[in-house]
């Protein structure tokens, strides 16, 4: 009970109204806040008397049981959209991307990729690195299962190819791979795809050379011909050394098996010699 100022009166239940909360049954633990006896924010009215909300993922009925912001998904509490409970501000928070700083998985962006690991929020998988131009995490260099160029870093410069490639780990079908069409040949560097060598250019392996585009490999260190016996540089790509009466420009051109010489723009045999 408690005194009205004229006699003693029975305290009031849950949801009764009042002025202050001495009004209110203290069994119940209520409060008034200013109109009813209800439970303070972080409780919910259980059968005879306020205790505790749930918070994120612990068991739940129906909403009323979960912490302010929370629904129940009939199992769970938890945050709609991308967001997590913020035990700090008591409420629903938008989930970090990559590099911010985390405590559990759940304040990252699963949807992005994103699981919570040495306090920060990384890509949950090794086959994945983190894409700006794309804001999720994407498939890196050789790994498996891409469909199309989307499932690929575009930041290192990566496609989807189903054709061969002229890369330290063979392509095959459904690899994130550098690009090695003629005319526009590239080569995993160790981070990226970066534009395959040009002709002199140094090398340690031949797929740094332009093998398609110029026919070159690398030789002694260098983007060159294979062998200058049978080839020769035009300015553009190596290029096969002219037989007997072929049109050249110069002696290099000229197969030196044939021991021919460029004479007025053709192959031909030194003067006093024939071609057998």
């Amino acid at each position: 009970e408690y005194f009205n100022g004229i006699k003693c009166v029975q305290k009031k239940v849950y949801l009764e109204q009042c002025t202050e909360s001495q009004q209110c049954l203290d069994s119940e633990l209520t409060f008034c806040n200013s109109t009813y006896c209800v439970c303070q924010e972080t409780e919910y009215f259980l059968i005879n008397k306020c205790v505790s909300r749930v918070g994120e993922l612990e068991t739940c009925y129906y909403t009323e049981m979960c912490l302010k912001d929370m629904v129940c998904n009939g199992t769970n509490c938890m945050c709609l959209g991308n967001k997590f409970y913020d035990n700090t501000t008591n409420k629903c928070t938008d989930q970090k991307i990559v590099n911010n700083y985390c405590d559990k998985d759940l304040e990252c962006r699963s949807d992005l990729g994103l699981v919570c690991t040495g306090n920060r929020c990384i890509c949950g998988s090794l086959s994945h690195t983190w894409s700006n131009t794309n804001q999720k995490c994407l498939l890196t260099y050789s790994k498996r299962s891409c469909l199309t160029g989307d499932s690929c870093n575009p930041d290192q410069n990566l496609k989807c190819i189903n054709d061969q490639c002229n890369c330290p780990i063979a392509s095959v079908d459904g690899m994130c791979d550098c690009s090695s069409t003629e005319g526009s040949e590239e080569f995993w560097n160790g981070s990226f795809c970066s534009s395959a060598k040009n002709y002199s250019d140094h090398c340690s392996n031949d797929f740094e050379c332009q093998t398609k585009t110029q026919n070159t490999l690398c030789v002694a260190g260098s983007c060159v011909c294979s062998n200058y016996s049978l080839e020769f540089w035009n300015g553009n790509k190596c290029q096969s050394k002219k037989r007997h009466l072929e049109t050249c420009n110069q002696k290099s051109e000229c197969l030196d098996s044939d021991i021919t010489e460029c004479i007025n723009n053709v192959c031909s045999c030194p003067n006093g010699q024939y071609y057998n």
